[in-house]
Parts: structure tokens; C-alpha cells; sequence
């Protein structure tokens, strides 16, 4: 794991004046990447690859990072993302029921519409939240 200023991310930098810029964390595993930040007691966790085994493992493992201890809201950006397997959706329908517990959700932004689907059939968009981009689904947490 690598430890980045935000600086150094002008080109993906949201236009969004409550970035935590204590950290971005960026984890790579296999041709799956995984990018996070806090903004305003949020997770926003930036995935891309193929979300198999080892990409689901790698957005759970950002999630419960001891930083974020008492995050209860994720947004997962998905727009990196090709296609998806049953065992790395079952990594994101327990990280739901994981915030859930903690009276929190889980958004789901920018998902194609072949892997929206599939979420659809899997079960995960009934409790987490669709969205269109991060700031949609920052104001649904509001």
C-alpha cells in the first residue's frame, strides 16, 4: 500500500471543498486498483479492473482499514470497472450488510449498464444506492 498526498491527484481531484487531504490510499492487486479518500466522513473508493476474488478482497480490505473505523457510508466508483463474478460481488453484498450494521450504505456510482445488471440480479442495489456520479451520491447521504 502507498500513501499519496492529494496534491499529487490534481487530474482526478472532485470539485468538492470537504476532501479529508489527510490521505489517499491507493492499492493495487493484480490488474485490479483500488483508490480511496475521505470527504466529510464518507468513503469514496475508486475501482477499476475486473471484479473478481481479488478485486472484491481489495475494495473490502480499503474499506475496513482501520482509518476508516467509524466510516458507515461508502460511495464505489465504478466506472473502472469491465465485468464482475459472483465471489467479487459477494466481497461487495458484505460490505453492505457491513454498513448497514453500522446504520450506514453503500452507493454504487457510474456502474455499466451490462454490470448494473447483473447487480440487479445479484441482489445489491436492494439497500445500496444507484448513482449517477459522486456528487448525486454524496447528497443522497446527506
Amino acid at each position: 500500500m502507498r500513501l499519496f498526498r492529494l496534491d499529487f491527484y490534481k487530474a482526478l481531484a472532485w470539485p468538492l471543498s470537504s476532501i479529508d487531504q489527510r490521505m489517499v490510499n491507493t492499492i493495487r492487486m493484480s490488474a485490479f486498483s483500488v483508490k480511496s479518500q475521505l470527504c466529510a466522513r464518507i468513503l469514496i473508493i475508486q475501482a477499476g479492473g475486473y471484479l473478481n476474488r481479488e478485486g472484491g478482497e481489495a475494495i473490502f480490505r480499503t474499506a475496513a482499514l482501520p482509518a476508516y473505523a467509524a466510516v458507515n457510508r461508502v460511495v464505489l466508483q465504478l466506472e473502472g470497472v469491465q465485468a464482475a463474478n459472483s465471489v467479487g460481488i459477494d466481497h461487495l453484498l458484505e460490505l453492505q450488510e457491513r454498513l448497514k450494521a453500522r446504520r450506514g450504505g453503500l452507493a454504487l456510482v457510474g456502474a455499466s449498464p451490462g454490470l448494473a445488471r447483473t447487480f440487479n440480479i445479484m441482489g445489491l442495489y436492494t439497500h445500496a444506492f444507484k448513482a449517477e456520479s459522486i456528487r448525486e451520491a454524496l447528497a443522497l447521504f446527506s
